[in-house]
Formats: structure tokens, sequence, C-alpha cells
């Protein structure tokens, strides 16, 4: 587990400082919709604009032509980020199903309607964040493949963007976004760990393969 902290410390340092920080956060600061209130409160049309298509890194239709793209070029790339994705998506499903608590705009769909209009919103399965949850699973898996601390850096701001973007959409409250992070940033290390140190699938024998008529 070290190693594979070492590999990405570049992403993994400043999520352990998110955990910390937001930690304290929700346990002397805790308050149902404080920042999804804040940001509609302040509501911005741009923000909100912009923030619409970060929400999308969170999304299959977004991550899955990436991932098959990766698979093609790397098979043992593509395998991992979408192994770590699905698993962390699949424990996401479960938890909401058994925690089943509602989004902020069950209680507060007038208040945002009021702030920003007609917009979508989603009432219930509120934690984890799936969005949240997905992003860093799959970013957290290209950080572990990246070389360069600066990119690795650059893929774990991508997720907390995306994690963001639920709280400025009003789809999240902070602790939703919050333990999406670790659930999908704890599921790359541990896929990644299973991958190499299990081998009943050959992983390091084929994961440097890629589709035949690329290396011509």
């Amino acid at each position: 587990m070290v190693e594979i902290l070492k590999r990405a410390t570049g992403f993994y340092i400043p999520f352990i400082l998110f955990v910390l920080v937001g930690g304290f956060h929700l346990i002397y600061n805790y308050t149902d919709g404080l920042w999804v209130l804040w940001f509609c409160e302040n509501f911005d049309e741009t923000r909100y604009q912009i923030f619409s298509w970060f929400t999308l890194l969170g999304e299959p239709q977004v991550l899955l032509p990436i991932a098959l793209v990766l698979f093609m070029f790397n098979y043992g790339r593509g395998l991992f980020v979408a192994a770590a994705w699905l698993i962390a998506s699949i424990i996401t499903i479960a938890l909401k199903q058994l925690i089943a608590n509602h989004r902020p705009a069950y209680f507060f769909e007038d208040v945002f309607i009021a702030c920003a209009g007609e917009i979508q919103l989603w009432f219930n399965l509120s934690t984890p964040s799936g969005h949240t949850t997905a992003a860093f699973a799959f970013f957290a898996s290209l950080a572990i493949t990246a070389r360069h601390k600066s990119l690795q850096f650059l893929f774990f701001a991508i997720a907390l963007l995306a994690g963001l973007s639920r709280m400025v959409l009003f789809m999240h409250y902070f602790y939703d976004v919050y333990w999406g992070a670790i659930i999908g940033s704890v599921s790359a290390i541990i896929i990644w760990f299973i991958l190499h140190r299990y081998q009943g699938i050959g992983f390091l024998n084929w994961k440097n393969n890629s589709v035949s008529w690329l290396k011509k």
C-alpha cells in the first residue's frame, strides 16, 4: 500500500489534506445544507454552467470512452482504471440503497428554485455522491499510472472539481462528496494492489499489451 501511495504522491498528498481538513470541517461545522445553501445565496449563472460541465467528469458517458481508449493503447491501464471505477461505483450504489437519505432538494427545493430558477433537481439517495466516487476512482487510477507529479496533482484537481460541482448544482451535501472522494480514492489503491498481488489472470504478463494495429 505504501508503494502505491509513493507512486502517486501528487494525487494522494492533497487528497489526505482534503480528508483531514474536510473531516475537521464536518466535526466542528456540521450543518445540513451549509455549502449548497451558500451557493444558492450567492448564485451565479456562469459558475453554475461551468460546473455543469465539470459534473460530467463523473458520468459514464464521459468516463467509459476514455477507459476504452486507454485499454486500446495499454490493456493494463485500461483494465485498472475501469475496474477501480466499476468497483467504487458498485460500493456507492449499495451504500446509497442502505443509507437511503434525502438530497438537499428534498428539504430546500423552493429555496433553490427561488435563487436559480427552474433547474433539474434530484431528491433521494444522497449519500455518498456517485459522481464524486466515480471521478475520484477514475482519476486516482490515472494518477497511479502517471509518472509526473504535476500530472497527478492535475488529476486530483479534476476529481475535486467534479465533486465540488455536486454542491454547486445543489445535488449533494458536503459529507456526500467527502465520503465519495474517500471511497473512490481508496478503491483505486485496493484494485491496484489486487491486480499486482494476485496473478490468477496473469495481469503482469499482458498489462503492457495494446491493440495490434496501434503498434504498426
